[in-house]
């Protein structure tokens, strides 16, 4: 690896973000000690704030300046009513059966089918997000069953997630599969037209009194109390109606979209770490469901919007700040997250402004997030710290924590990056000390590897 000079520490950097021809310099340090001191107080009593810390946050200037800035505009996406909502999900459950039922007309024996569809969905949404960002778009206008042109690059991705299998069996499906999709998307709008909209969803306490469940005609969804208070704290709307609307089809969105999770979360312990370390408020991978500050990047802004979702990371533009990433463990999303990482890095060196970025991924190269990713951020420039936890030593919270509050051992390693431009090695210097912080907020002092350090 190549070496580098160290550089001297320097104070949290400041955040402000491109888009105007004057780029404000926006504070995001912590509130004076007293108001930060009453509003913790505050926090520390409601039910949800061991999920988040709201008196942490960006302040609103931060948020209001990154909406204005980012692609597609300041403007937010229609919501969708509970009756579309609920079509969406049919849909797309027909389609995973149908993605089941192709397995077996081509003898493709693909185990847990779930887990290769979802792979396979997640490439699909990817793609049709880089279609609209390239448009000038904030997001496709149909979220999971989106129409897009080079349907069949879909294909090559399905028969390398089951590469173990015989090309002339998966070639077959993964074009019997496009064309089920496209059949999907294309009935989708004109289901939509049928509805009878005017419904609204309904909140009632479990038998256990541990958990509410939102109910709309046939589908009911089934949160753990705490986080529908955590949703309570976010939502931006104004009705009690239209918050019990907006849950539902936040929760059933992210039920919809993955039936197997990629992603556990990290636990407040590190989040507060690498606050600490690094001034990072602000999650880029996220959803309402997880998230642990008032702002966050989501994939589907237009139900996550009224919780506070700013949009998907890749259609931010930010030059300056700090911010932390911790993507579902998929090489075809953890790779354009790299390429979109270098992209904003060069940006910030050109303007000569203080970025940061740590990224926390699966460690392990055979793994989801494989060699590929992996070499993708081992191998930037703007590279300045790694360091690696071993597998079984540390934890993660469950990635369904709004169902499952469960703490998990990780089956994995755990790599984290941070990257940095060269104003920000000066101003926010990846210092031994702050990864020490780090690495022990993943499992305390034992059973963690030393801090791997670029100079």
């Amino acid at each position: 690896m190549k070496k580098r000079a160290r550089r001297e520490q320097g104070g949290v950097l400041p955040k402000s973000w491109p888009g105007q021809s004057e780029p404000k310099i926006i504070s995001c340090e912590t509130q004076p000690r007293k108001k930060k001191r009453k509003q913790s107080e505050t926090e520390s009593n409601a039910p949800a704030s061991k999920f988040w810390e709201l008196a942490e946050s960006l302040d609103k200037v931060s948020v209001d300046s990154l909406l204005a800035s980012r692609i597609g505009g300041p403007g937010n996406l229609k919501a969708p009513s509970v009756e579309e909502e609920v079509c969406r999900a049919a849909a797309v459950r027909a389609l995973r059966q149908a993605f089941a039922n192709l397995c077996d007309k081509h003898g493709v024996k693909a185990g847990t089918s779930a887990v290769f569809f979802d792979k396979w969905h997640c490439k699909w949404l990817q793609c049709a997000g880089s279609a609209a960002h390239a448009a000038g778009l904030l997001a496709p206008s149909e979220p999971l069953l989106p129409m897009i042109e080079g349907f069949d690059v879909l294909d090559e991705g399905l028969i390398k997630a089951l590469a173990f299998l015989h090309r002339d069996k998966v070639a077959p499906l993964a074009k019997d599969l496009r064309e089920a999709a496209a059949k999907k998307a294309l009935a989708l709008p004109r289901k939509f037209r049928k509805l009878q909209h005017g419904g609204h969803a309904t909140l009632s306490p479990s038998e256990d009194g541990k958990a509410v469940l939102l109910r709309f005609e046939d589908t009911e969804l089934q949160i753990s109390s705490k986080h529908l208070e955590k949703l309570r704290c976010l939502y931006r709307g104004k009705s009690q109606t239209g918050f019990a609307d907006a849950a539902f089809c936040c929760l059933l969105r992210y039920q919809s979209v993955l039936q197997k999770g990629f992603q556990g979360a990290c636990t407040a312990e590190v989040f507060r770490a690498i606050r600490e370390a690094f001034g990072a408020r602000f999650e880029c991978f996220a959803s309402p469901l997880n998230c642990r500050y008032s702002a966050m990047c989501t994939a589907f802004p237009d139900t996550d919007a009224v919780f506070g979702s700013v949009g998907s990371f890749f259609a931010l533009n930010p030059d300056h700040g700090s911010f932390q990433l911790n993507p579902p463990f998929v090489d075809d999303l953890i790779l354009p997250m790299a390429g979109k990482l270098e992209q904003l890095l060069q940006s910030s060196d050109k303007h000569k402004t203080a970025l940061t970025f740590v990224v926390v991924v699966c460690g392990n190269a055979g793994s989801r997030s494989g060699s590929a990713a992996l070499g993708a951020l081992q191998g930037t420039k703007f590279l300045v710290a790694e360091m690696t936890c071993p597998k079984n030593e540390h934890h993660y919270i469950d990635g369904e924590q709004h169902a499952n509050e469960e703490v998990r051992i990780s089956p994995c390693d755990t790599a984290v990056f941070v990257l940095q431009s060269r104003r920000a090695t000066k101003e926010n210097t990846a210092t031994d000390e702050k990864m020490d912080l780090i690495r022990q907020s993943f499992g305390g002092k034992q059973g963690l590897t030393d801090g791997k350090k670029r100079k």
